[in-house]
């Protein structure tokens, strides 16, 4: 209740100081900050070799301080490699999405990747002790922070600059109360280290390539809308995600971390209890979905106009469509930790390489000569891969039994 409670807070303040923003900010703004954020969302969820997913999976407390450990150290490395890949082909990519802008901003880039690696590894921490009453007030403070500066910041110099910055401030008071809650120590023991970095290799070799995989499909269209149609659509586009993602993305991150530790703890008491937790966590999302759905067909695009602004007109008929592909990524999303808590992480990633980004990549890059062909395939292609990864793992557990 604690941390529904925090994620329901956090929902408001996003929704009550979106439209300010979006009259303070243009399209453009919006894309061109995006473009910087998908970047940043891409390499952030690898710099840690995903090792801050097992912070909660071990029983003793010196165990789960060695993996912490490994999650900073692969943190501190990896970024070390991408800002040095940025120097020397970070303006080639930008020239590739026609976004040369940004260019000057790559070093600020590297830092917020950082700060961000740097929040999942001090968040999966705060979960292992189960203090779900800190980790929503973590959320709600970094929402909070980011969305007041954006405004403030936006008032004095409304570019994508401030939206960018807004964004580093709130992971860095993020980190700054995650810190102060957590109770997980490093442990710089060579033979504790290599027990974690052996006991949990699957997470390097299937969950790390697993989800830039799924990040990568996630944030393909907006890097290939940059590349086909330019910021302004991107603008358009991330406003539609964020409308109907903004409530479904907190409350699905809270529920996913709970439900990986609870899938995690009853998994080792039985295959069949994990199971009934799959089935019933799936039935609860699709149930709590189908509303919002149906108020989105209807009323997005004669109200969103009214919420944002005139300028931001054509949001409301980019909802239409993504409402379809949101609605089963929702059910997904909490239950997405299934095959890696049965160590069945390479079917994950078979999926996600076959269809979420295989699929998602062909059908973009045959079908985009205009935007809502682009749109139609969109959703086609991201519907059907959450539809086969749900059946797929749900079977992968059935067969335990």
């Amino acid at each position: 209740m604690r941390l529904a409670g925090s994620s329901t807070v956090a929902i408001a303040i996003t929704l009550v100081s979106l439209p300010i923003i979006t009259r303070i900010y243009s399209p453009e703004d919006f894309g061109q900050f995006q473009i910087l954020l998908s970047t940043i969302g891409v390499l952030s969820v690898i710099t840690s070799f995903r090792y801050e997913m097992a912070i909660v999976m071990p029983k003793g407390r010196n165990e789960a301080s060695a993996v912490y450990t490994l999650a900073l150290i692969f943190l501190i490395l990896t970024t070390f490699l991408i800002s040095i890949a940025f120097f020397f082909l970070g303006g080639a990519f930008l020239q590739l999405l026609n976004a040369e802008v940004l260019e000057p901003y790559l070093f600020l880039m590297c830092v917020a990747i950082f700060l961000a690696g740097l929040v999942q590894v001090l968040r999966y921490a705060i979960t292992r002790e189960k203090r779900f009453k800190e980790l929503g007030s973590n959320k709600v403070i970094e929402t909070a922070s980011a969305q007041g500066m954006k405004i403030s910041l936006g008032l004095l110099s409304p570019t994508f600059l401030s939206l960018f910055v807004s964004q580093v401030v709130g992971y860095i008071l993020s980190i700054v109360l995650a810190v102060k809650y957590k109770q997980t120590n490093l442990s710089f023991s060579r033979r504790k280290l290599g027990w974690a970095l052996k006991k949990y290799h699957r997470f390097i070799l299937y969950s790390t390539p697993a989800v830039l995989l799924n990040t990568v499909a996630l944030q393909l269209p907006v890097f290939m809308i940059a590349r086909y149609f330019g910021p302004e659509l991107v603008g358009y586009y991330v406003l539609a995600i964020k409308l109907i993602e903004v409530p479904l993305k907190i409350v699905g991150n809270a529920i996913s971390q709970v439900y990986f530790k609870q899938a995690a703890d009853i998994f080792h008491s039985g295959p069949e209890n994990l199971l009934r937790l799959y089935r019933r966590t799936v039935a609860k999302l699709a149930l709590a979905m189908s509303l919002p759905t149906i108020l989105v067909f209807v009323l997005a695009e004669p109200v969103v106009p009214y919420i944002l602004g005139q300028n931001w007109s054509e949001v409301g008929s980019i909802m239409m469509f993504v409402v379809v592909w949101k609605f089963f990524e929702f059910i997904n999303y909490p239950v997405s930790s299934t095959l890696t808590v049965i160590n069945e992480q390479h079917i994950d990633l078979g999926l996600k390489a076959v269809f979420s980004l295989g699929l998602r990549f062909s059908a973009l890059a045959l079908f985009n000569e205009s935007q809502h062909e682009f749109l139609i395939a969109l959703v086609a292609s991201a519907s059907f891969y959450y539809i086969i990864f749900n059946l797929v793992a749900y079977q992968r557990v059935k067969r335990r039994i």
